[in-house]
């Protein structure tokens, strides 16, 4: 009988220690009252049945007017000029991400969402506006942020070709990633890390000696996942991470970030212009159009019954070449 453990195959949280080792049966909490055979289990931990029974319906807590937003993104103004033309992409715009959440930012090309994105990561300064980070005003330029808000605060670029450096291995640059913000990974275990970094995301270790060109478009995005998230970030930035790519890599793409945010309880701020990827992954969302937000709500509230103009016509978009 192979030595491994007999869910391996349809586990959605497997590694690849899952298949080279039989699980004891241990106690789930304290209480002792529920036992369970995973070596992820303390990682993982209660089930997703158990933390219903606790919080009700919703894995993830609901936004209420007690909770404290991570995130928040206030009169955001952010320009761009030339010496012949000047445009602002981002008009008075505002929104929230709450902790465990994932919040949709959708819109069509010029939008003004991935100026959004790159205004909370801090690769661009606004013009004016505010943004605040567990309540604190959050620096605009990542280099002047300390390195807790660097740590916490990642982006998966929409294109891994251009956000990976060619010079460096796989290894390289999540290691990169750890040696920064993880002061839990000890002296000569890195590799051992980098190890389980790419397990996470459903990686070979042995590529962690390839570099990106090595590897294909999804893989490449796979590594840019697994080095955001070896940070140990309480959100990520996801600017369109799965555009450009073929429908069953998109599929595969967005299991792995709904398992990666539910497995770490990150933060998602899910940047798309699709409604279909938007749906199934975002629990709020924010329409944006001309670089204003012009309408937000749970998702399925403002899937079934859209109140903006703009978001209906997205929406009939999509929707109507299905009928026809």
């Amino acid at each position: 009988v192979h030595d491994s453990c007999p869910f391996t195959e349809r586990c959605k949280w497997r590694i690849q220690r899952c298949a080279d080792s039989h699980p004891l049966l241990s106690a789930l909490g304290g209480g002792g009252e529920h036992q369970v055979r995973c070596i992820r289990q303390p990682q993982l931990g209660p089930l997703e049945s158990t933390r219903r029974s606790v919080t009700g319906s919703s894995v993830t807590p609901l936004r209420t007017r007690d909770s404290q937003p991570l995130l928040q993104i206030e009169n955001l103004v952010c320009e761009y000029r030339t010496v012949s033309r000047f445009t602002i992409a981002v008009d008075h715009a505002s929104l929230s991400v709450y902790p465990s959440e994932v919040v949709a930012l959708v819109g069509e090309s010029g939008s003004g969402k991935s100026t959004i994105a790159r205004a909370v990561a801090g690769i661009l300064s606004p013009s004016s506006g505010m943004l605040l980070w567990r309540g604190k005003v959050l620096l605009p330029r990542s280099e002047r942020r300390d390195r807790v808000q660097r740590r916490e605060i990642q982006i998966i670029f929409q294109n891994p070709d251009s956000s990976l450096n060619p010079r460096h291995t796989v290894g390289q640059l999540i290691g990169r990633s750890m040696t920064l913000f993880r002061d839990d990974v000890q002296r000569g275990r890195g590799s051992e890390a980098v190890a389980g970094a790419l397990e996470e995301v459903q990686l070979d270790p042995v590529l962690a000696t390839r570099y990106p060109h090595q590897l294909s478009g999804g893989q490449r995005q796979r590594v840019a996942i697994a080095r955001a998230f070896a940070a140990r970030p309480s959100s990520v930035i996801c600017d369109e991470i799965v555009s450009g790519q073929d429908v069953s890599v998109q599929a595969a793409i967005l299991e792995l970030m709904r398992t990666m945010q539910q497995f770490h309880r990150t933060a998602l701020l899910f940047i798309s212009h699709d409604l279909a990827v938007v749906r199934s992954i975002a629990q709020y969302v924010y329409v944006a159009a001309g670089g204003r937000i012009v309408e937000e709500g749970p998702t399925e509230s403002v899937f079934e019954s859209p109140r903006a103009p703009y978001t209906r016509k997205l929406l009939e978009a999509v929707i109507e070449p299905r009928i026809q």
